[in-house]
């Protein structure tokens, strides 16, 4: 999504108030929906937060959602790894279920490998433990 002045990009910041936007940028809208740890079963703010993106995905039947399945730094790198994926999937599950088509979806998982927090405290541990959502227009790579 293009940035523009009030419109657009003001109103997706508006429904997203306490949900956790990531990035807002000229190209695209990321945000992370937040998960327990060692856990990949959605939490219901991150099935509130889905829900806004379902709205968003059927205002924009031509937008992209692009997942990636991340995970902390606690446990070996074949278990965070599934993890991640498992989180990914949970995401996928939830919108398509509400029915957004597959082919609208693009996956992928991390594991613990693109931290953005520290793994040394709680608070970081679990801001690490997530799936990030970018939102992108049919002119965004």
């Amino acid at each position: 999504m293009r940035r523009r002045r009030g419109g657009e990009s003001q109103r997706w910041a508006r429904a997203f108030r306490g949900i956790g936007v990531a990035r807002l940028g000229y190209d695209a809208l990321t945000f992370d929906v937040l998960f327990d740890s060692h856990h990949a079963p959605l939490q219901p703010a991150g099935i509130k937060a889905l829900d806004t993106i379902v709205d968003m995905l059927r205002e924009h039947p031509t937008y992209r959602a692009e997942l990636v399945g991340h995970t902390d730094a606690r446990g070996a790198a074949q278990y965070n790894m599934r993890l991640s994926k498992q989180r990914t999937m949970a995401v996928a599950a939830y919108l398509k279920s509400q029915g957004i088509a597959q082919d609208r979806l693009i996956l992928a998982w991390k594991g613990a490998t693109a931290s953005i927090a520290a793994n040394t405290t709680p608070a970081g541990r679990a801001k690490n433990r997530r799936t990030d959502i970018t939102l992108r227009p049919p002119s965004a790579p």
